[in-house]
């Protein structure tokens, strides 16, 4: 497996956690790759095209790929325990789950996402776990190569911001509609959510409450015995609703 991530720089804010991602990654062995160093930042869909990049210019060449956001994620088992859940998803793509819908694109949500039984049930692109042919395929599908930078429109009113949760979502939800597709447009390869939170703890939603930090791992209550995520992710505002600080220090970061 691969560990790869996207950044251009360090980021200066204390809420963040780029030197735990490192220092975990680094923990197991592994160091990550990470595409756009030190190159201008062009929004959330840099994301997509670096990673498209990556894959067909041969940088990358494991069979697997484990995709991180670079600010706020951090491993808590190693990669080999990442890889046993992904194969539990039997799919060869399969995305973090998290609690909320985000952002809320038009779609029957009881029909497209799957019920879990501690309600996370909403893909979140900030980790995921993909054999290598099948994110080049994905990635193909949804054009990555073409998502523009961040820019105004033309009258300078407002911001146009790709978002790769939202490119995600969207290619996630025609897995069961499979319209909108252009004929000259890649089949997605399928793609699953991990709604067990094997792989991933995405954070966003997430109370005190839901923990269990007694024992040698973080544990996820009310989903099933023993979840102890292998990655947990810090989205939206769970890095400053208080369990950030636990977290890492409990995974001695």
């Amino acid at each position: 497996m691969q560990i790869v991530t996207v950044a251009n720089t360090k980021p200066a804010a204390s809420y963040f956690c780029f030197d735990a991602m490192l220092a975990s990654c680094r923990r197991f062995g592994h160091e990550p790759l990470i595409l756009g160093w030190g190159q201008p930042w062009g929004g959330l869909g840099n994301k997509p095209r670096l990673l498209l990049k990556a894959i067909e210019s041969g940088q990358i060449t494991d069979d697997h790929i484990l995709f991180l956001d670079a600010f706020d994620t951090v491993l808590a088992r190693p990669p080999c325990d990442i890889m046993a859940a992904y194969a539990e998803y039997h799919a060869p793509i399969v995305w973090g789950a998290e609690r909320n819908l985000f952002p809320d694109i038009e779609c029957d949500r009881n029909a497209v996402f799957p019920a879990s039984p501690g309600g996370f049930r909403y893909l979140n692109s900030g980790v995921c776990v993909a054999e290598t042919q099948a994110m080049l395929a994905y990635l193909q599908h949804i054009d990555a190569a073409n998502i523009p930078d961040d820019h105004k429109s033309a009258d300078g009113s407002r911001d146009i911001n790709p978002n790769d949760q939202e490119i995600a979502l969207k290619a996630f939800v025609r897995q069961f509609t499979w319209t909108d597709i252009s004929e000259k447009q890649p089949m997605c390869p399928r793609m699953a959510l991990d709604i067990g939170c094997h792989i991933a703890l995405n954070m966003h939603g997430v109370t005190p409450d839901d923990l269990d930090m007694s024992g040698e791992r973080i544990r996820v209550k009310g989903i099933g015995p023993r979840v102890e995520p292998c990655v947990v992710h810090f989205n939206g505002p769970s890095k400053s609703a208080g369990l950030l600080a636990p977290v890492l220090a409990k995974l001695g970061y």
